[in-house]
């Protein structure tokens, strides 16, 4: 007589399903893994980015193993006997291990645009910035100089082979970068490439780094050959981005006027100067959220309204419309009353005025200011010096 047929628990007709789901999931999740880890390495891993590359394979060939050889599925069968699970949720059990592998290969894989690319982005500014900050907004950690520049320390010796090996991970890992772009052309302009540094401000500045506008307008306006055609547009570019970004400013438009200035392109310096009187407001009186909507302290949004208006005097003069020139360079005194360039300019205006005795206070207040040896006033206090001397023998 034939035994009687023991049904299968209802669970039991779908251990086909799960154990076709384990193995899809084991299948991605290998994907996954060769995926990042090809990524991190040829990203250029540090030990702890090597040691997790190293800890996930050892996962991953453990648990392909125990579920597609006959020996790993006895080991599992005797593992689950252990822990008491019942025969009938084996396959159960086992899809969700698999589902929770796969979960922590995807939150891994995920983590390298982020996580990973802003830890090598950590350790390039360590090393560029000589281990002073531990994180990849330095600009929260150091002080900023008149051209919106990080200021290293002194004591400063850039380790520029690593900082240059970790950005270029760090993109390797996320494209979309722009601040890395950037440091990346900064490094390339240190060790003098300005080829390969102009490229990567030129990718910098196309995701929106209005820093690396700054660096193309100086670069362009620098040296002998200067092209002031291409400056002027990366300015008018850097500029119309600033607008719609808070706390953002382009700190290289001061150094294009100054740069025609010294060349004696006195027109093209007053029409840059009168965008930015109205760009600058520099009629309007200075307030913390005025000055803090450009990133600016109230300190550094003065010094700002002062450059723009003694420059637009200096052209003035330069031009010979010297009673418009007076009353600029008043009103830049006014901003700022111990900075002598506005002072020594005012002076020589006076003279041509034939105001001797408004020059002669002015040239005081100059010498007063002012230091000779200084590269950007030197020439007008040493020119100062002369005039106090003539006047004191007439």
């Amino acid at each position: 007589m034939l035994e009687p047929i023991t049904p299968l628990h209802w669970s039991d007709r779908f251990d086909w399903v799960w154990r076709l789901l384990s193995i899809f999931l084991l299948g991605f999740s290998v994907s996954l893994l060769i995926d990042s880890s090809t990524r991190l390495l040829i990203a250029g891993p540090d030990q702890l980015g090597l040691a997790t590359v190293i800890f996930q394979s050892m996962i991953t060939l453990i648990t392909t193993n125990a579920a597609l050889t006959k020996s790993g599925q006895e080991a599992i069968q005797r593992f689950l006997t252990s822990i008491k699970i019942k025969n009938n949720l084996w396959d159960e059990f086992i899809f969700l291990m698999s589902l929770l592998f796969f979960g922590s290969m995807a939150v891994f894989w995920f983590s390298l645009p982020s996580f990973w690319a802003d830890r090598y982005t950590n350790i390039g500014d360590n090393a560029y910035y000589c281990d002073r900050i531990n994180k990849s907004d330095i600009d929260d950690k150091f002080k900023v100089d008149a051209k919106g520049e990080v200021e290293k320390p002194n004591d400063c010796n850039p380790k520029l082979a690593i900082a240059e090996k970790y950005y270029q991970g760090a993109i390797k890992l996320n494209p979309d970068r722009p601040k890395t772009y950037y440091k990346l052309g900064k490094i390339q302009e240190d060790i003098q490439n300005y080829t390969e540094a102009i490229t990567q401000y030129k990718i910098a500045a196309k995701g929106g780094q209005i820093e690396a506008y700054d660096s193309l307008i100086r670069f362009y306006i620098k040296g002998k050959d200067k092209d002031y055609l291409q400056a002027e547009r990366w300015l008018e570019k850097c500029l119309k981005l600033a607008k719609g970004k808070e706390h953002k400013h382009c700190s290289a438009d001061i150094e294009l006027i100054l740069s025609y200035l010294r060349d004696e392109k006195y027109d093209d310096a007053a029409h840059w100067l009168s965008q930015m009187t109205e760009y600058w407001n520099v009629e309007s009186d200075i307030n913390d959220s005025k000055a803090q909507s450009f990133g600016l302290t109230k300190k550094q949004y003065r010094k700002k309204q002062y450059d723009i208006l003694t420059y637009l005097g200096w052209a003035l003069m330069k031009q010979e419309s010297y009673k418009d020139a007076e009353f600029q360079l008043q009103k830049a005194i006014k901003k700022e009353t111990d900075k002598p360039l506005a002072h020594c300019l005012l002076a020589e205006v006076r003279e041509k005025l034939n105001n001797k005795k408004g020059a002669k206070k002015e040239w005081q207040e100059c010498i007063r200011w002012g230091d000779e040896y200084d590269r950007y006033v030197g020439r007008h206090i040493r020119l100062a010096k002369k005039r106090a001397a003539k006047n004191s023998v007439e």
